[in-house]
């Protein structure tokens, strides 16, 4: 590869949602052509409906719209590659997969439109070659929404997601000849009530909308990305929770005092003599209890021992919110796991009371934090 060649910008290509006002796509490609420097897409890719492609074909390419753009931006072979093909305007497909769809009504119209919208970006995506816009300024408001969402999870650094907004009256629908963009030769556009505007009056906004990208969590797996829009969200939720820092936990019993990520627990003497096994068990680097017997004898040595030599009054607490549960007593004693989890997830949140106590294999037991995140303080 010649050194022009390894440092030349990349190809951009620019997909854009539409729905039944295709001027969103000549209007993009404008404001993109005016930026410093300008920007003139290799290739245009629309996303859109049965109805949104009876629109792309009449008002941009049977018209000869298309072409009049080409000309008036003097786009030179090989950019701004766009036509009535399957390859350039892509429906999306009802949720039968069978069929394609004219609207976007239900919970399964959008599942469908999500997917399709991620399986098209994925395609750009995975080419470092190339530089993706996505312009979600047509459509639905649903198909916004899902559009950039689609960019969070696969947008890179040079990608970009735009929203492009045109000044009054260029914007409203009863414009005669409908705007599509400044072209020169259009000496005015009329409204109804006879006001005439000239061309060179329209002002084209490209805006870029800030986005979170998170593809580097699961960079490595993109090969094998499971191909659903809900998959996928998934998959980043769980590589979110992953990143985070393990939450820290506290216990001081001498006053009962737990704290997870400085949030105070309020538990009942029961629950904190559970957390208090779970937590030295944890600090010793020992395995996991296994089996629900093995916990109860556990949890009733420690009670009787450890616990009742350093805090007698909180073992001895017979409490309705903080009786033990007795030795055989298998039901108590799942409602005191269930509930030291419950008020973990109520203090912190979902994903430190996972990192505490995982609902894991049945039958295990044990805090997954690491040793470093747990503190028992006794004064």
């Amino acid at each position: 590869m010649s050194q022009a060649a390894a440092t030349a910008p990349p190809k951009t290509i620019l997909v854009a949602l539409s729905g039944l006002s295709p001027a969103v796509i000549t209007e993009t490609v404008w404001a993109l052509a005016r930026e410093v420097p300008p920007i003139l897409p290799s290739r245009v890719v629309a996303l859109t409906t049965v109805a949104g492609r009876d629109g792309l074909r009449t008002q941009l390419l049977h018209s000869g719209t298309w072409q009049r753009l080409r000309d008036v931006l003097r786009a030179p072979a090989g950019t701004l590659l766009f036509g009535d093909s399957g390859d350039a305007i892509r429906v999306f497909p009802a949720p039968d997969r069978a069929t394609e769809l004219n609207d976007i009504v239900t919970d399964r119209d959008n599942d469908a439109v999500a997917d399709f919208i991620l399986d098209n970006l994925r395609q750009f995506t995975e080419d470092a070659d190339t530089r993706l816009v996505l312009s979600v300024a047509g459509g639905r408001k649903t198909m916004t929404a899902l559009g950039a969402l689609c960019m969070a999870l696969l947008g890179r650094e040079q990608d970009r997601l735009v929203h492009v907004v045109v000044n009054p009256p260029f914007d409203r629908p009863d414009l005669e000849p409908r705007f599509v963009f400044p072209d020169p030769a259009i000496r005015s556009y009329r409204l109804p009530d006879g006001q005439r505007h000239k061309p060179t009056a329209a002002r084209i906004r490209l805006c870029d909308i800030p986005f979170v990208r998170v593809r580097n969590l699961f960079a490595h797996e993109y090969l094998r990305l499971p191909g659903a829009f809900s998959a996928t969200v998934a998959l980043a939720n769980r590589r979110l929770g992953e990143n985070l820092p393990a939450p820290r936990l506290l216990l001081r019993p001498t006053d009962k005092t737990c704290r997870l990520n400085d949030k105070p627990v309020a538990l009942s003497p029961a629950e904190f003599v559970l957390c208090w096994l779970l937590a030295a068990r944890r600090i010793a680097n020992q395995p996991p209890f296994r089996g629900q017997e093995v916990l109860m004898q556990a949890f009733a040595e420690f009670a009787n021992n450890v616990a009742a030599e350093q805090m007698p009054e909180i073992v001895h607490h017979r409490g309705p919110d903080g009786a033990f549960p007795g030795k055989n007593d298998k039901d108590d004693f799942r409602k005191l796991v269930s509930s030291l989890r419950a008020k973990f997830r109520h203090a912190a949140g979902n994903a430190a009371a996972e990192a505490c106590l995982p609902a894991g294999p049945r039958g295990v037991y044990a805090l997954a934090l690491p040793p470093d995140r747990v503190t028992i303080k006794l004064d």
